[in-house]
């Protein structure tokens, strides 16, 4: 995953789906997903902690203004999910 911030107009936040490196093959990516959020619309950027099972995770998640109109005031983009 990557987090691209083009400081004027927001955060880009792309997933790469496919197969990992091995020793005997290169990577490759089967699918790529990106999300695009504007400036206008992130409210807060948190480092966060998690737990999952017994382990204790840290994510990047980007708090954001409901563009749409809906029930939710706000949502929440996780970065770098597990």
């Amino acid at each position: 995953e990557s987090v691209f911030a083009l400081v004027p107009h927001g955060v880009q936040v792309e997933t790469h789906y496919g197969i990992p490196k091995t020793t005997i093959t290169p990577s490759v990516t089967l699918s790529v997903t990106r999300r695009f959020i504007p400036l206008s619309a992130i409210m807060d950027i948190v480092l966060n902690e998690g737990i999952r099972g017994w382990n204790f995770r840290y994510y990047l998640a980007l708090i954001c203004r409901s563009t749409e109109k809906t029930q939710e005031p706000v949502r929440i983009h996780v970065a770098f999910e597990v």
